[in-house]
């Protein structure tokens, strides 16, 4: 059952921040282009390119998108969508992933290499890898660490690590059936590599140091291919078969959703209201608790699509609250109150889509997760609030601090908190948590946000983040 937006949610995501947008591969016989989609389904750019590309992209801190191709070379847009340039590169540069200083990492698919390319495109490294390994994707976890999937047709499939010199440090490799290996991986808020298998047909977690942390058969058949881990750490899997599921850190899937008509699926990605998108002949967004389908985009000419660099729980930029930030003639306050998405406006008091929601259990740890890759380095501050209440005006925003004194009274045990302060990690990564005692009412709802603070920013604060709304169920 959806629940709406209680009062509290007056920092949200502003659709011009390249963390809140996502990015969109056509990549199809007659159609070549990248789009840029907000969280409500509009489409922003459309950036035509040549025949070869984009195959897969990566969004750099500065919100530059590159993308890979099946050719030798490798594209790069400003946030605008303006081709800034094409960069040779080896052959068939099918994985793409940035680092937090902006380097670009590419895996070259039939050139058994990967390079590190710096912002103006100049090769930094180019590193060899395992013969016939086709090395397909690349993610790069938090240690700058690049991970590059090996997808190559044997009987033996790896996946291989490479510090941030390029130098090959460790891999993971499984044993499997002659077939087609490892897809497009991504990295997980605890820092895990979530990757799937397509002739094994599950879902691996891997740990930093090249560990099997589980592995998930995930169910239905088909060809598992990107996946993506969300804001709350659950991370969703892309079937080519038209199905997806949702699998949570202990390599459990909790939710699968059957072939609706999307078309053959590519990838996963998340937005900045923590929702999911599926990519194929189509750009759909699931709401990440039960999956119910908020939007969908028609792309050109059955395009092959992929999502783009988007994890999580990002900035927000300002919402007036007197302001009509989408345009339906209805103030931001007024829609808040109603419960209501004051930035979508197709969200409606009968149809009330979330900004940004999650489910708990009483007595389980919670965890959160913050990313803002240009404050990498910047001291971060969280606020829970507990219950309606307004929050606290900042810097003309409004910041969920408050809380329900009576209600945490009521609890047996206190909610426990921890690391809501500290500093984002080289990545611009943090990990927070809250510990729900077990007399935890069932409908308990509460709101999280953050700010990164910089003493050169008005007020001291440089980003207030989106309000994430957890339930207890």
């Amino acid at each position: 059952m959806r629940r709406s937006v209680s009062l509290l949610v007056l920092a949200a995501a502003a659709w011009a921040q390249p963390g809140n947008a996502i990015n969109v591969v056509n990549f199809s016989g007659s159609v070549h282009s990248i789009m840029k989609i907000d969280p409500s389904g509009k489409v922003l750019t459309t950036t035509p390119l040549a025949a070869a590309f984009p195959f897969c992209l990566a969004v750099d801190p500065s919100g530059n998108v590159w993308a890979g191709s099946n050719g030798t070379q490798v594209a790069k847009l400003d946030g605008a969508g303006n081709l800034i340039g094409t960069f040779t590169v080896g052959s068939f540069p099918q994985g793409i992933a940035s680092d937090a200083s902006g380097n670009i990492w590419v895996s070259n698919r039939t050139s058994n290499s990967v390079m590190k390319l710096d912002t103006a495109g100049n090769i930094l490294t180019t590193t060899p890898v395992p013969t016939a390994a086709t090395p397909i994707g690349i993610t790069v976890d938090q240690g700058g660490n690049a991970w590059v999937s090996g997808f190559g047709s044997a009987a033996s499939h790896n996946m291989v690590k490479l510090d941030n010199a390029g130098n090959i440090v460790g891999s993971f490799n499984t044993p499997s059936p002659a077939g087609f290996g490892f897809s497009f991986p991504t990295v997980g808020l605890n820092g895990n590599i979530w990757v799937a298998h397509q002739t094994r047909v599950s879902l691996f977690q891997i740990n930093s140091a090249g560990g099997l942390v589980n592995e998930t058969p995930l169910p239905g058949g088909g060809l598992p291919r990107g996946c993506y881990a969300d804001g709350l750490n659950f991370c969703w899997v892309a079937n080519q078969g038209g199905s997806f599921h949702k699998v949570d850190q202990t390599g459990t899937v909790v939710l699968t959703i059957p072939p609706t008509g999307l078309g053959t699926l590519t990838s996963a990605g998340v937005d900045g209201y923590g929702d999911v998108w599926l990519f194929g002949s189509r750009a759909t967004k699931f709401w990440q608790v039960d999956g119910t389908q908020l939007t969908s985009v028609v792309l050109p000419a059955s395009s092959s699509a992929w999502a783009g660099d988007m994890t999580g729980f990002h900035n927000a930029g300002n919402l007036n609250p007197s302001g009509d930030y989408d345009g339906d003639a209805a103030s931001n306050l007024a829609e808040i109150t109603a419960g209501t998405n004051p930035m979508d406006n197709t969200s409606t008091p009968l149809n009330p889509l979330p900004i940004q929601s999650g489910i708990a259990t009483a007595g389980a740890s919670v965890r959160i997760g913050v990313r803002h890759r240009s404050d990498a380095g910047l001291v971060y501050v969280m606020g829970a609030s507990f219950g309606t209440s307004p929050g606290i005006p900042v810097d003309s925003r409004v910041i969920p601090l408050n809380v329900d004194a009576l209600l945490l009274l009521s609890l047996t045990t206190p909610v426990i908190f921890a690391n809501f302060l500290g500093v984002l990690n080289g990545t611009g990564d943090a990990l927070a948590t809250i510990n729900l005692p077990a007399a935890t009412p069932v409908g308990f709802s509460f709101f999280v946000a953050f700010v990164t603070l910089d003493g050169a920013a008005p007020s001291g604060i440089r980003r207030i983040s989106n309000a994430l709304n957890i339930t207890v169920q």
